[in-house]
Protein backbone atom coordinates (compact mmCIF):
# COMPACT_ATOMS: atom_id res chain seq x y z
CA UNK A 1 0.00 0.00 0.00
CA UNK A 2 2.83 2.41 0.85
CA UNK A 3 5.81 3.61 -1.15
CA UNK A 4 8.57 5.14 0.96
CA UNK A 5 10.71 7.87 -0.65
CA UNK A 6 14.08 8.85 0.84
CA UNK A 7 16.23 11.49 -0.89
CA UNK A 8 19.92 11.40 -0.03
CA UNK A 9 22.99 13.43 -0.88
CA UNK A 10 26.30 12.19 0.61
CA UNK A 11 24.54 10.66 3.62
CA UNK A 12 25.67 7.05 3.30
CA UNK A 13 26.41 6.82 7.04
CA UNK A 14 23.01 8.20 8.06
CA UNK A 15 21.00 6.07 5.65
CA UNK A 16 21.40 2.94 7.79
CA UNK A 17 19.39 4.43 10.64
CA UNK A 18 16.64 5.72 8.33
CA UNK A 19 16.39 2.46 6.38
CA UNK A 20 16.45 0.27 9.48
CA UNK A 21 13.54 2.28 10.89
CA UNK A 22 11.62 1.56 7.67
CA UNK A 23 12.47 -2.15 7.81
CA UNK A 24 11.18 -2.29 11.40
CA UNK A 25 7.73 -0.91 10.53
CA UNK A 26 4.78 -2.95 11.79
CA UNK A 27 3.13 -2.18 8.45
CA UNK A 28 5.74 -3.10 5.88
CA UNK A 29 5.88 -0.82 2.82
CA UNK A 30 5.28 -2.05 -0.69
CA UNK A 31 8.59 -0.54 -1.76
CA UNK A 32 11.42 1.71 -0.59
CA UNK A 33 12.84 4.21 -3.07
CA UNK A 34 16.10 6.01 -2.34
CA UNK A 35 16.90 8.89 -4.68
CA UNK A 36 20.68 9.24 -4.70
CA UNK A 37 20.95 12.91 -5.58
CA UNK A 38 24.44 13.20 -7.05
CA UNK A 39 26.26 11.68 -4.07
CA UNK A 40 30.04 11.27 -4.29
CA UNK A 41 30.41 9.01 -1.23
CA UNK A 42 29.47 5.72 -2.94
CA UNK A 43 25.84 5.74 -1.78
CA UNK A 44 24.53 3.83 -4.79
CA UNK A 45 27.13 1.07 -4.52
CA UNK A 46 26.59 0.79 -0.76
CA UNK A 47 22.84 0.39 -1.18
CA UNK A 48 23.25 -2.21 -3.93
CA UNK A 49 25.55 -4.21 -1.67
CA UNK A 50 23.62 -3.97 1.61
CA UNK A 51 19.98 -3.24 0.70
CA UNK A 52 19.08 -5.39 -2.28
CA UNK A 53 15.35 -4.77 -1.88
CA UNK A 54 15.70 -0.99 -2.10
CA UNK A 55 15.04 0.69 -5.44
CA UNK A 56 17.73 3.29 -6.20
CA UNK A 57 17.22 6.25 -8.53
CA UNK A 58 20.55 7.88 -9.33
CA UNK A 59 21.08 11.51 -10.35
CA UNK A 60 24.55 12.09 -11.74
CA UNK A 61 24.55 15.63 -10.34
CA UNK A 62 22.62 17.11 -7.38
CA UNK A 63 19.21 18.43 -8.41
CA UNK A 64 17.95 19.32 -4.92
CA UNK A 65 15.65 17.77 -2.36
CA UNK A 66 12.40 18.92 -3.99
CA UNK A 67 13.33 17.39 -7.35
CA UNK A 68 14.53 14.17 -5.71
CA UNK A 69 11.34 13.71 -3.69
CA UNK A 70 9.17 14.33 -6.74
CA UNK A 71 11.24 11.82 -8.73
CA UNK A 72 10.65 9.20 -6.08
CA UNK A 73 6.91 9.89 -5.93
CA UNK A 74 6.54 9.73 -9.71
CA UNK A 75 8.10 6.27 -9.62
CA UNK A 76 5.98 5.10 -6.67
CA UNK A 77 3.57 2.19 -7.16
CA UNK A 78 1.85 2.41 -3.79
CA UNK A 79 -1.55 3.92 -3.06
CA UNK A 80 0.22 6.05 -0.45
CA UNK A 81 3.59 7.78 -0.50
CA UNK A 82 5.51 8.50 2.71
CA UNK A 83 8.57 10.75 2.85
CA UNK A 84 11.58 10.29 5.12
CA UNK A 85 14.73 12.40 5.20
CA UNK A 86 17.90 10.32 5.20
CA UNK A 87 19.04 11.41 8.68
CA UNK A 88 15.64 11.02 10.38
CA UNK A 89 13.87 7.87 11.57
CA UNK A 90 10.40 6.50 12.22
CA UNK A 91 9.12 4.66 15.25
CA UNK A 92 7.78 1.15 14.44
CA UNK A 93 4.07 2.03 14.16
CA UNK A 94 4.45 5.19 12.07
CA UNK A 95 3.11 3.82 8.77
CA UNK A 96 0.47 1.64 10.43
CA UNK A 97 -1.03 4.54 12.39
CA UNK A 98 -0.88 7.07 9.59
CA UNK A 99 -2.40 4.82 6.95
CA UNK A 100 -5.16 3.73 9.36
CA UNK A 101 -5.88 7.41 10.04
CA UNK A 102 -6.04 8.27 6.33
CA UNK A 103 -8.35 5.31 5.70
CA UNK A 104 -10.63 6.25 8.58
CA UNK A 105 -10.77 9.96 7.77
CA UNK A 106 -10.73 9.54 3.99
CA UNK A 107 -8.18 12.37 3.93
CA UNK A 108 -5.62 13.18 1.23
CA UNK A 109 -2.64 13.55 3.55
CA UNK A 110 -1.51 13.54 7.15
CA UNK A 111 1.30 15.11 9.19
CA UNK A 112 2.09 14.72 12.87
CA UNK A 113 4.02 15.78 15.94
CA UNK A 114 7.58 14.56 16.40
CA UNK A 115 10.68 14.27 18.58
CA UNK A 116 13.89 16.26 18.12
CA UNK A 117 17.19 14.51 18.70
CA UNK A 118 20.64 16.09 18.88
CA UNK A 119 23.40 13.56 18.27
CA UNK A 120 23.04 10.53 20.55
CA UNK A 121 21.10 12.37 23.25
CA UNK A 122 17.59 11.34 24.27
CA UNK A 123 14.86 12.50 21.86
CA UNK A 124 12.87 15.49 23.11
CA UNK A 125 9.12 15.60 22.45
CA UNK A 126 7.95 18.73 20.61
CA UNK A 127 4.58 19.96 21.84
CA UNK A 128 2.27 21.61 19.31
CA UNK A 129 -0.37 24.23 20.01
CA UNK A 130 -3.15 23.23 17.63
CA UNK A 131 -5.91 25.23 19.33
CA UNK A 132 -6.64 27.48 16.33
CA UNK A 133 -5.99 24.94 13.58
CA UNK A 134 -8.59 24.68 10.87
CA UNK A 135 -8.43 23.74 7.23
CA UNK A 136 -6.58 26.33 5.17
CA UNK A 137 -4.75 28.23 7.94
CA UNK A 138 -1.78 25.92 8.43
CA UNK A 139 0.73 28.48 7.16
CA UNK A 140 -0.45 31.13 9.62
CA UNK A 141 0.20 28.75 12.52
CA UNK A 142 3.61 27.62 11.26
CA UNK A 143 4.94 31.12 10.58
CA UNK A 144 3.26 32.95 13.46
CA UNK A 145 3.99 33.03 17.16
CA UNK A 146 2.15 29.79 17.81
CA UNK A 147 4.21 26.64 18.44
CA UNK A 148 3.32 24.56 15.38
CA UNK A 149 5.20 22.84 12.61
CA UNK A 150 4.97 20.50 9.62
CA UNK A 151 8.03 18.48 8.60
CA UNK A 152 8.66 16.33 5.56
CA UNK A 153 9.50 13.15 7.48
CA UNK A 154 6.01 13.19 9.02
CA UNK A 155 4.18 13.50 5.67
CA UNK A 156 2.10 10.63 4.28
CA UNK A 157 -0.09 11.33 1.23
CA UNK A 158 -2.43 9.55 -1.09
CA UNK A 159 -0.12 9.26 -4.07
CA UNK A 160 -2.61 10.50 -6.67
CA UNK A 161 -3.33 13.63 -4.58
CA UNK A 162 0.35 14.39 -3.99
CA UNK A 163 1.20 14.07 -7.69
CA UNK A 164 -1.32 16.81 -8.50
CA UNK A 165 0.90 19.25 -6.60
CA UNK A 166 4.31 17.94 -5.57
CA UNK A 167 7.19 19.89 -4.05
CA UNK A 168 8.00 23.22 -5.70
CA UNK A 169 11.26 22.44 -7.51
CA UNK A 170 12.25 26.13 -7.52
CA UNK A 171 12.07 26.19 -3.72
CA UNK A 172 15.61 25.83 -2.33
CA UNK A 173 14.55 26.21 1.31
CA UNK A 174 11.31 25.88 3.35
CA UNK A 175 10.17 23.13 0.95
CA UNK A 176 8.19 21.25 3.59
CA UNK A 177 6.35 24.36 4.79
CA UNK A 178 5.58 25.46 1.24
CA UNK A 179 4.08 22.10 0.33
CA UNK A 180 2.12 21.90 3.59
CA UNK A 181 0.67 25.40 3.16
CA UNK A 182 -0.43 24.88 -0.42
CA UNK A 183 -1.57 21.26 -0.05
CA UNK A 184 -3.67 22.34 2.93
CA UNK A 185 -5.41 24.94 0.75
CA UNK A 186 -6.41 22.50 -2.00
CA UNK A 187 -6.71 19.10 -0.32
CA UNK A 188 -7.82 17.52 2.93
CA UNK A 189 -4.55 17.60 4.89
CA UNK A 190 -5.04 16.42 8.48
CA UNK A 191 -2.98 16.92 11.62
CA UNK A 192 -2.47 13.92 13.91
CA UNK A 193 -1.14 14.49 17.42
CA UNK A 194 0.86 11.29 17.34
CA UNK A 195 4.65 11.33 17.76
CA UNK A 196 6.03 8.57 15.57
CA UNK A 197 8.95 10.46 13.98
CA UNK A 198 12.38 11.37 15.33
CA UNK A 199 14.05 14.30 13.57
CA UNK A 200 17.81 14.81 13.61
CA UNK A 201 18.58 18.41 14.59
CA UNK A 202 22.36 18.14 14.82
CA UNK A 203 23.56 21.68 13.95
CA UNK A 204 26.69 20.20 12.33
CA UNK A 205 24.69 18.09 9.89
CA UNK A 206 24.69 19.07 6.23
CA UNK A 207 21.08 20.23 5.94
CA UNK A 208 19.61 22.98 3.80
CA UNK A 209 17.65 24.20 6.83
CA UNK A 210 20.90 24.87 8.73
CA UNK A 211 21.96 27.53 6.23
CA UNK A 212 20.56 30.94 5.40
CA UNK A 213 19.38 31.40 1.83
CA UNK A 214 17.80 34.84 1.59
CA UNK A 215 16.81 34.54 -2.04
CA UNK A 216 14.92 31.31 -1.25
CA UNK A 217 13.31 32.78 1.87
CA UNK A 218 12.11 35.86 -0.02
CA UNK A 219 10.75 33.64 -2.81
CA UNK A 220 8.93 31.52 -0.22
CA UNK A 221 7.36 34.60 1.39
CA UNK A 222 6.35 36.15 -1.92
CA UNK A 223 4.81 32.94 -3.19
CA UNK A 224 2.73 32.48 -0.04
CA UNK A 225 1.78 36.12 0.54
CA UNK A 226 -1.87 35.40 -0.26
CA UNK A 227 -1.92 32.06 1.58
CA UNK A 228 -0.76 33.22 5.02
CA UNK A 229 -2.09 35.96 7.31
CA UNK A 230 -0.17 39.25 7.13
CA UNK A 231 0.66 39.15 10.86
CA UNK A 232 2.16 35.64 10.66
CA UNK A 233 4.12 36.44 7.50
CA UNK A 234 5.47 39.63 9.10
CA UNK A 235 6.59 37.69 12.19
CA UNK A 236 8.44 35.26 9.93
CA UNK A 237 9.95 38.15 7.94
CA UNK A 238 11.11 39.75 11.21
CA UNK A 239 12.67 36.44 12.22
CA UNK A 240 14.64 36.21 8.96
CA UNK A 241 15.74 39.84 9.33
CA UNK A 242 16.93 39.04 12.85
CA UNK A 243 19.00 36.14 11.49
CA UNK A 244 20.45 38.37 8.79
CA UNK A 245 21.45 40.91 11.44
CA UNK A 246 23.10 38.25 13.58
CA UNK A 247 25.08 36.99 10.60
CA UNK A 248 26.22 40.51 9.72
CA UNK A 249 24.60 40.41 6.29
CA UNK A 250 24.81 43.41 3.96
CA UNK A 251 22.44 46.36 4.25
CA UNK A 252 20.90 45.48 0.90
CA UNK A 253 19.84 42.04 2.13
CA UNK A 254 18.30 43.58 5.23
CA UNK A 255 16.55 46.19 3.10
CA UNK A 256 14.94 43.43 1.03
CA UNK A 257 13.21 42.10 4.13
CA UNK A 258 12.14 45.63 5.14
CA UNK A 259 10.73 46.22 1.65
CA UNK A 260 8.80 42.97 1.78
CA UNK A 261 7.41 43.85 5.21
CA UNK A 262 6.31 47.18 3.74
CA UNK A 263 3.99 45.29 1.38
CA UNK A 264 2.17 43.93 4.42
CA UNK A 265 1.98 47.06 6.59
CA UNK A 266 -1.62 48.05 5.80
CA UNK A 267 -2.85 44.56 6.73
CA UNK A 268 -0.94 44.29 10.01
CA UNK A 269 -2.45 44.51 13.47
CA UNK A 270 -1.82 47.82 15.26
CA UNK A 271 0.96 46.40 17.44
CA UNK A 272 2.86 44.84 14.56
CA UNK A 273 2.43 47.96 12.45
CA UNK A 274 4.18 49.95 15.19
CA UNK A 275 7.01 47.40 15.25
CA UNK A 276 7.32 47.64 11.47
CA UNK A 277 7.73 51.43 11.57
CA UNK A 278 10.23 51.24 14.44
CA UNK A 279 12.37 48.71 12.56
CA UNK A 280 12.06 50.49 9.22
CA UNK A 281 13.12 53.81 10.75
CA UNK A 282 16.13 52.18 12.42
CA UNK A 283 15.01 53.10 15.95
CA UNK A 284 15.11 49.42 16.92
CA UNK A 285 16.52 46.36 15.20
CA UNK A 286 14.69 43.09 14.63
CA UNK A 287 17.19 41.53 17.05
CA UNK A 288 16.04 43.94 19.78
CA UNK A 289 12.48 42.65 19.51
CA UNK A 290 13.67 39.05 19.67
CA UNK A 291 15.64 39.78 22.81
CA UNK A 292 12.59 41.55 24.27
CA UNK A 293 10.41 38.56 23.42
CA UNK A 294 12.89 36.20 25.05
CA UNK A 295 13.08 38.36 28.21
CA UNK A 296 9.27 38.43 28.43
CA UNK A 297 9.17 34.64 28.35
Amino acid sequence: MVSVVIPSHNRKRDLDVALQSVMMQSLQPLEVIVVDDGSTDGTQTYLQQHYLGVKVIRNEKPLGGAVARNQGARNAKGEYVAFLDSDDRWLPDHLKRKVAFLEEQQADGVYCTFYNQVGQSEPVAVTFNAANLKRGNLGSLILGNQRFDARTSTFVFRTNSFLKMGFDEKMKKHQDWDLAINFDKKFDFRFMDDRTVVLSVNPEAVRMSNNLNHEASLYFMSKNEQQVSADSLFIFCLKMLHRAERKGETREIRRQYIRFAGRLKHKLSAKLRVIYYLVRSGIFSATFFYKLKKAAR
